[in-house]
């Protein structure tokens, strides 16, 4: 069905953070977080393709997703996106970059947008095979999955990662979250990730750096795969 209808307006989840501080402010804070995820480039994002982390398959075109794990939009766009892509990944036809936000952290009472994407860059961190980062990301967006279900790492060890490194991802250390949320706070400040009523939103996707405007498959009658 058209992606419009999957995430209309009450499935959108816009950033309710209102800030101060200029886009490059935020980034010189990003900087400046002590603990910094090797893997992840200079815009904050986790670049995957058929050569792994940090490479990309030579003329294959980029899909950036900006997600937070709260969001029913985000779950909806990898439910509907996601297997195409991977299959597409790991056909060396594409690379996928990833964003993890997380500010509707306070909408939970366990830190659940915190601990979600904590546990994804730990995992991008710490296991070699971008699958099983793809695959943890479907099993919290799965349809019949409930945040509660993250008081253990199955979702992870579930994804092909193995319990030493998802036992580490999920202890409570949060070694990435000053990073998340500086990430976060940079991210939802960049201009060219503005939707057209000017502000950030999630989910966001870009093709080539280029804004995607998932509404406009809509007007065009047609899906996210096609």
């Amino acid at each position: 069905f058209a992606v419009y209808k999957a995430m209309r307006p009450s499935n959108t989840s816009s950033s309710s953070q209102q800030s101060n501080m200029t886009v490059d402010e935020a980034y010189s804070k990003l900087k400046k977080v002590s603990t910094q995820p090797a893997n992840a480039d200079d815009k904050a994002g986790f670049v995957i393709s058929n050569k792994g982390y940090g490479q990309k398959a030579e003329g294959a075109p980029t899909v950036s997703i900006y997600m937070e794990p709260l969001c029913p939009g985000c779950a909806s766009v990898n439910r509907q996106l996601d297997p195409t892509l991977v299959k597409l990944m790991n056909a060396g036809q594409l690379n996928i970059d990833l964003h993890f936000l997380n500010f509707q952290n306070n909408k939970s009472s366990d830190n659940y947008s915190n601990r979600v994407f904590n546990g994804a860059i730990y995992i991008a961190e710490h296991d070699d095979d971008p699958d099983h980062l793809m695959s943890y990301l479907s099993n919290i967006y799965a349809e019949d999955f409930q945040p509660g279900e993250l008081s253990n790492y199955e979702p992870a060890v579930k994804a092909g990662v193995s319990e030493d490194v998802a036992a580490a991802a999920f202890s409570g250390k949060n070694e990435y979250l000053d990073w998340l949320t500086a990430s976060n706070n940079y991210t939802i400040l960049r201009p060219e990730l503005f939707n057209s009523s000017g502000a950030f939103s999630s989910p966001t996707l870009t093709i080539n750096g280029e804004y995607w405007d998932l509404k406009q498959l809509t007007l065009a009658d047609t899906n996210m795969v096609d």
